[in-house]
């Protein structure tokens, strides 16, 4: 039966042993070796040859943020937020930062989202994560790339993107912004992140970095890593295989920055967010950030303990009694010793737009406002929250 518990919990919850430490572990870099890259002559090119644009990398306008991470929000650094809608069918919507002047701009359901100048950029849900383009204002939609892409990166003079065959094999490309010209970069490699004019992909095992300005590819690191993020200090990544969120810097060190088991990290500028436990006896689920600048952690928000049934009743049941095994399995289990009809409030995928922290969560007082269980919640530096929409 102790089994059976355990099966539950993790079903419902993370369970996450959230520390802060600043130092350096046993994880070696890589000796930079050089790995051959994918031919290039294999992608179709015009006369028109991307190669021959002479680019200033290190100005070069982004349509992601600064963490390199593009996803159901982006902010265009003027006040507007552009995101997928959970109140609305996941249709592409467009607000200020507080909420208001919400504006539907098309019915696709947009992930992978890039805001660079006047057009907003993405992959459909609702065509095969396809990439698409649209206005801000609505208009111009139109069908750039006609691929399954799982990442996309916009700067002002090339999209990259994750695209994959009908294999599920990755490879990472380069499209002008209308998407012509696409290119062929990296094959067996899904797309990390860009910075500076270099693209950070990665395989099941290791983590390469691919200058564009001399198509040399380098292994950074012999680890399988995902949540990577590039800043002038250093490549910041989290490895799954040891639960330690790390920064590798310009010499090659890794300092280990977290250790435990958040299973989520989102980095913007000097704060890494991520999710953890609160440190009393009640273990609540709870949103924390690390300053990167004093090494302080710093709880954002805390979630109730309370379970509902599906319409938002309180029940006599906590995420603490899951967790314990401490309740009535012939109340709450069905059939197949899963819990059934048992909600709580929790956090989900995490994103910071142009500095405000935001989460895809599971929230009771937006069901009891005649809503779904399921919205974006912006959450504050002093705790307190905003149901976005």
């Amino acid at each position: 039966m102790k089994s059976k518990f355990i099966a539950i919990s993790l079903c419902l919850i993370m369970i996450i042993l959230s520390g802060c430490q600043s130092n350096s572990n046993n994880t070696k870099a890589s000796d930079n070796n050089s790995v051959e890259s994918s031919s290039k002559n294999e992608a179709s090119k015009t006369d028109d040859d991307n190669e021959n644009i002479d680019i200033d990398y290190e100005n070069e306008k982004l349509g992601f943020n600064s963490s390199g991470d593009a996803c159901l929000m982006a902010g265009d650094g003027k006040g507007n937020v552009y995101f997928r809608s959970e109140l609305d069918s996941w249709f592409l919507y467009k607000a200020k930062m507080d909420g208001t002047g919400k504006t539907k701009i098309c019915e696709d359901a947009p992930d992978e989202i890039n805001i660079l100048d006047d057009y907003i950029y993405y992959t459909n849900f609702r065509d095969d994560f396809n990439v698409y383009r649209i206005k801000t204002d609505g208009t111009g939609r139109e069908k750039l790339i006609n691929r399954y892409c799982s990442d996309l990166l916009v700067t002002e003079n090339y999209m990259y993107m994750g695209l994959r065959d009908e294999k599920n094999e990755s490879y990472v490309y380069r499209a002008n912004l209308d998407g012509s010209n696409l290119e062929l970069l990296i094959s067996g490699m899904g797309l990390s992140t860009y910075y500076n004019g270099i693209i950070y992909c990665s395989d099941a095992q290791n983590l390469y970095s691919y200058d564009l300005r001399d198509s040399e590819l380098k292994k950074i690191i012999d680890e399988y890593t995902h949540n990577v993020s590039v800043d002038d200090k250093g490549i910041y990544f989290w490895l799954p295989d040891k639960n330690e969120y790390c920064m590798i810097n310009k010499n090659g060190e890794i300092t280990t920055i977290i250790k435990g088991l958040p299973q989520m990290y989102c980095k913007y500028g000097d704060r890494v967010y991520y999710n953890g436990y609160s440190k009393d006896d009640k273990k609540s689920e709870c949103i924390y950030y690390t300053d990167l600048k004093t090494g302080n952690e710093v709880m954002l928000y805390e979630f109730s303990n309370q379970c509902y049934d599906r319409d938002g009743n309180i029940i006599e049941l906590t995420k603490q009694d899951i967790r314990s095994g401490n309740f009535d399995e012939k109340k709450y289990l069905n059939e197949d010793g899963e819990l059934d009809d048992v909600m709580s409030d929790r956090y989900g995928l995490m994103y910071v737009v142009d500095g405000v922290f935001f989460t895809r969560a599971v929230f009771r007082e937006n069901k009891i406002n005649g809503n779904s269980w399921d919205c974006l919640l912006k959450i504050s530096d002093d705790g307190t929250y905003q149901i976005f929409d």
